[in-house]
């Protein structure tokens, strides 16, 4: 957590007057070994004293909820190690003393710990295992337990954080619908995945929605391949059907038609747009042009493609 906040079994013998202490010279060890055993994480007055704090992602993200076992242990050690190289955190996110851990079938709980070890740990212990019982999902299991021997590279399960899941759980559900249940990938960042759940939502059906969806699954970068955008429409093509004059330049430069409306006639109700200018060479000396132009189906009753009229060929003197 963000803030260390004071457990009451530490400051409980400086509560009782001193009459008290006289007369009960015990008392102030049996207050204090009765609020340790309440102020545990995930114990009563632990969980009522930090919901604030724990009910926030960044704490139900943060904490590593497993370990790996370093060398081999029979069911008479009292110092467990942990494999740093596996485990770089160690054993920072869990208690100080008086967590609860769990390997393979067996429960543990220690009285000290380093960076890389537990110390003082008390075998065959018992405790809550898991808040879903097979039978009853409501329903936590609370286990009794035997020493055990472990193998190097077991998986050491911090029971203390138990409950966290449990938070983490309601929160994907709330915010991940549909995959909640589903595990992310090892190199997504939970915590910043939940937050901007809301953009992924909203992008949803998208291709970035998909590329986001399996890099957050199977931590993986996709391409979207829509097969439909390499299928051959027929329907799509697009063809023109033009007409053609074939021309003889008098005066001016015909190429320059190209793209151009001409008309014929004074009263400019014959005219049509050219879709194309092609030279024809002859061979006698003179130069004819072919002019194109839409000749397509009826757009109204008078129009001809884009020819409005109708053109007619001009007499020529011999």
């Amino acid at each position: 957590m963000s803030e260390t906040r004071i457990k009451f079994s530490n400051i409980v013998k400086n509560q009782l007057p001193t009459y008290v202490e006289n007369e009960f010279p015990l008392i102030s060890e049996f207050l204090k070994q009765y609020y340790i055993g309440q102020e545990y994480k995930s114990g009563p007055i632990d969980l009522i004293q930090n919901i604030d704090q724990y009910v926030k992602l960044d704490e139900q993200t943060s904490i590593d909820h497993e370990v790996i076992l370093s060398g081999d242990t029979d069911e008479f050690s009292t110092t467990i190690n942990i494999n740093l190289s596996d485990s770089p955190k160690g054993t920072t996110d869990f208690p100080s003393s008086y967590g609860l851990l769990k390997i393979g079938d067996e429960v543990i709980t220690y009285t000290g710990k380093t960076i890389s070890s537990f110390t003082g740990c008390i075998r065959g212990f018992n405790g809550v295992t898991s808040y879903n019982s097979d039978s009853n999902s409501g329903e936590l299991v609370f286990s009794s337990t035997l020493a055990e021997e472990h193998a190097d590279g077991d998986t050491i399960q911090n029971l203390s954080c138990l409950f966290l899941k449990e938070f983490l759980s309601k929160a994907k559900l709330q915010f991940l619908p549909g995959l909640s249940e589903r595990p992310l990938a090892s190199n997504i960042n939970q915590n910043l995945f939940i937050k901007q759940s809301k953009d992924f939502y909203t992008s949803k059906g998208t291709d970035e929605s998909y590329k986001i969806l399996f890099n957050a699954l199977y931590g993986v970068n996709v391409e979207i391949v829509k097969p439909r955008e390499s299928l051959f429409t027929p329907s799509n093509a697009r063809n023109l059907v033009t007409s053609n004059f074939l021309v003889e330049p008098i005066i001016g430069n015909p190429p320059e038609l190209d793209s151009r409306t001409i008309f014929q006639g004074d009263n400019d109700k014959t005219y049509t747009s050219i879709y194309d200018v092609e030279k024809i060479n002859t061979g006698i000396g003179k130069n004819f042009f072919k002019l194109s132009y839409d000749g397509g189906y009826n757009r109204n009753a008078s129009v001809l493609g884009s020819t409005s009229g109708e053109f007619k060929v001009a007499p020529k003197l011999i």
